[in-house]
């Protein structure tokens, strides 16, 4: 054990970054220590500064504002050891704790950035070392710093929310439970992580989430038999039964890929992690057969149904929006995005009311390549999903709706 002292008459003693004191004009403030609470300081030439270890910095501490212990608590003390633990900094200016018995009682305020290692956790706390105290912060105050070549993640609170960015606005469509471990693709803007949400890119926030030991791999999520919708707010588990641990809750909405009905449960992937959807929680689903049938007198009507399922099934691929209205002004004229390109292509149909036939052959054709881009397959030894990342394909399907009523 160092020397140990607590804070003399001040309110506070602040703790200051001194690691590179002879080249900064001033100090920067990296927290501060509630008085009268014993902490270990280090050996020390300064006239006017002890040393301190907060977390991972090496901090100063004005001498006059620190008294020798008279009688020192050696149970508020603890030694960093040998094992490698998980960085983490604080996200924001939060205060760190110590407990006890069942009482809890802040022991200092930590400014932003500063780095820890974790020594341990429990439910809603990490545990970290303070100038040789052992102190506590909450799991929503601080990011972890993940490995380079792996970030997957655990969750470590109740849940963490998964969000979709739709044209800039986050809407949440999912939760990930405690203790469950999912697979990142990547990290984003330093704050998310980016997972797989069945046709979505979700996006996972860094708080409340905790790297892992043990590298995961990835379940594929291809090929599949259907895609389904799940119709109401919804838990799914890691086997086909609810008395199973909940993996994940699924906002109403969302659409997955289903590798085979199991029983009375689909098999989905939710960020690598095979998981099991209740059957009845289905309102809708699509199999290889497609949500166009052409084989049929092909209406306005039924186009506009097949637009809203087609981009209710592939949110992230199809966009739609309307260009105009015919010439009567009975009915809109619409147009499909399908794609994510820059390099663009247009393709219209039924510009003539005897045409009607190629509406039929545009929307299946909108079908076919969507089901294929979900499920990675290629046509024509040609990956539709590398043609659709790298181009977008706009169709009009319907240009002369009046004319077309008028022929059929």
């Amino acid at each position: 054990m160092k020397r140990a002292y607590q804070g003399g008459s001040y309110p506070h003693s602040p703790i200051l970054f001194c690691g590179t004191r002879k080249i900064l004009p001033h100090f920067i403030k990296i927290g501060t220590l509630k008085a009268s609470e014993q902490l270990k300081v280090l050996p020390s030439l300064d006239e006017k500064y002890y040393t301190v270890q907060i977390g991972e910095e090496t901090a100063c501490i004005l001498k006059e504002s620190v008294k020798p212990v008279e009688k020192l608590d050696r149970s508020l003390f603890i030694e960093k050891g040998n094992k490698t633990y998980f960085q983490m900094y604080a996200i924001k200016s939060t205060p760190v704790y110590y407990f006890q018995g069942a009482q809890r009682k802040e022991l200092a305020t930590i400014e932003k950035n500063v780095k820890f290692s974790m020594l341990g956790e429990n439910d809603n706390f990490y545990q970290i070392i303070v100038a040789g105290r052992k102190a506590y912060i909450d799991k929503n105050s601080v990011h972890f710093v993940f490995p380079q070549n792996d970030k997957s993640f655990q969750v470590a609170v109740n849940s963490v929310p998964v969000y979709y960015n739709k044209s800039g606005k986050l809407a949440e469509v999912g939760l990930l439970k405690k203790g469950q471990t999912f697979y990142s693709k990547s990290e984003y803007n330093g704050q998310w992580h980016v997972i797989e949400f069945g046709q979505l890119t979700g996006y996972v926030p860094k708080t409340g989430i905790k790297p892992i030991t043990q590298k995961i791999t990835p379940v594929s999520s291809v090929p599949f038999t259907y895609l389904v919708k799940v119709g109401k707010k919804t838990d799914v588990y890691q086997s086909t039964s609810k008395t199973s641990a909940a993996v994940a809750t699924i906002q109403p909405g969302q659409v997955f890929a289903a590798k085979k009905l199991v029983g009375n449960f689909y098999q989905i992937i939710i960020a690598g992690k095979m998981v099991y959807l209740s059957k009845d929680a289905v309102n809708d689903k699509v199999d290889s057969k497609g949500i166009v049938n052409p084989n049929q007198t092909y209406t306005y009507e039924q186009m506009q149904r097949d637009i809203q399922r087609l981009q209710s099934f592939y949110p992230g691929l199809i966009q739609t929006q309307i260009i105009g209205h015919s010439v009567e002004g009975r009915n809109n004229i619409y147009a499909i995005k399908l794609g994510n390109g820059k390099r663009e292509i247009f393709v219209n149909a039924s510009h003539h009311a005897r045409e009607h036939i190629t509406t039929n052959l545009i929307m299946e054709m909108i079908d076919t390549y969507s089901f294929a881009y979900s499920n990675n397959q290629k046509m024509d030894n040609y990956s539709i999903k590398k043609t659709l990342d790298n181009t977008s394909i706009w169709f009009v399907p319907m240009v002369n709706p009046d004319g077309l009523a008028n022929a059929v």
